[in-house]
């Protein structure tokens, strides 16, 4: 890969975790108390909701980490050894939990406090099915590094 694309994509996963910060500090904190505000019945609802919020943003900026530490071992050509599995294994970890908090938030908007209106029901399931989506991927391509690092071994062998 190139220095160049390695460079781009290090800034892109910057400007994301920036915005997934500035999201989590200042957008959905002020959202969920104008939402309290105009739905008084439901303010109570605001913290534990605010808090999910957070962790799922959270889970995000930490596979944009590991995703950051994967391309420095691509650009040292490390990524093919033992040490990549300990990133990988997160992403797949922490993309599992994304897709089960999401679905508990659906369910508890649906059936705990009956304030979920089938769009934002159908987005949240949407982004279920993309985190599963994601997780069976990452799944994939941890079997594909697996597979790499033992020819890579296997050929420093030979040579």
């Amino acid at each position: 890969m190139k220095r160049w694309t390695i460079y781009f994509l290090r800034a892109f996963l910057g400007l994301l975790a920036v915005l997934l910060l500035a999201a989590q500090v200042v957008f959905f904190p002020i959202l969920s108390g104008e939402l309290a505000q105009e739905y008084p019945e439901l303010a109570w609802a605001r913290w534990p909701l605010l808090a999910a919020v957070i962790v799922l943003l959270l889970g995000v900026q930490v596979v944009l980490g590991c995703v950051w530490r994967l391309l420095s071992m691509v650009a040292d050509d490390t990524v093919f050894t033992t040490a990549a599995f300990r990133y990988v294994d997160m992403i797949v970890r922490i993309v599992a939990l994304e897709a089960f908090l999401l679905a508990a938030v659906n369910v508890f908007l649906s059936y705990g406090v009956n304030a979920n209106p089938p769009a934002l029901s159908l987005g949240i399931l949407l982004l279920v099915v993309a985190a599963m989506l994601v997780w069976l991927l990452m799944l994939v391509m941890r079997h594909l590094l697996e597979k790499a690092t033992t020819l890579r071994e296997e050929l420093e062998q030979v040579v």
